[in-house]
């Protein structure tokens, strides 16, 4: 399994000519973008949510 991964590492890598560090910096903040903003659909969904809205307002 690792080797498998370090192979697909170094083709990535060599395929965009960039330094594995530069890789991981950049697929991580890729993730990270994906992980921590909502989607429109997902901010409607909690916007409506009248009880939710008011409990963060209270605190």
């Amino acid at each position: 399994m690792r080797n498998d991964v370090s192979l697909r590492r170094q083709s990535i890598r060599k395929g965009e000519r960039r330094t594995i560090s530069n890789f991981v910096e950049n697929a991580t903040i890729q993730y990270l973008t994906n992980e921590f903003y909502v989607s429109d659909e997902e901010m409607d969904g909690i916007l409506s949510n009248k009880h939710l809205i008011s409990s963060l307002k209270k605190g």
